[in-house]
């Protein structure tokens, strides 16, 4: 069977009173942040991932830039205003974690092969369940499989 680009592409999506958005960073932009606003979203991740220090103020300008260029990659283009307008929205509703959370979720889609993208998926419905025994069953399952 071919394989198409389109076959891959995960989004993360932020549902929130005033609609539903899809959250995917490109290659478009990720390279139209770096050209234009010398952000490294790898570097970004990168530093999330290992737990690395990042400064506030770094931290919020990166992840705000990174939300924009993640918000306009669908069909409809948002302003500068009205990306802060959905963000300011989302931290109301769902809290600035959550809306964080999504973010670094999408930045996972847009860093990870497909095998890597289904495998974190897997994971976070399990440490989703409620029953911690049956989750950790399913764990030690789901790595059986992964060798």
């Amino acid at each position: 069977m071919e394989k198409k680009a389109s076959d891959f592409l995960p989004t993360e999506r932020l549902e929130l009173s005033a609609g539903v958005y899809t959250l995917r960073l490109s290659r478009y932009w990720q390279e139209k942040l770096l050209k234009d606003e010398n952000i490294d979203a790898l570097s970004f991740y990168r530093k999330l991932m290992l737990g690395e220090e990042i400064e506030d103020q770094v931290f919020k300008n990166t992840i705000g830039s990174i939300f924009y260029g993640m918000i306009n990659n669908a069909e409809k283009q948002y302003s500068i205003k009205e990306a802060e307008d959905i963000a300011e929205l989302a931290i109301k509703e769902i809290s600035i974690e959550s809306l964080q959370t999504k973010i670094v979720c999408a930045l996972n889609a847009a860093f990870m092969t497909q095998d890597q993208y289904e495998k974190f998926k897997e994971l976070e419905d399990i440490l989703k369940e409620n029953d911690e025994e049956e989750a950790v069953k399913k764990l030690i399952s789901s790595n059986k499989t992964m060798h």
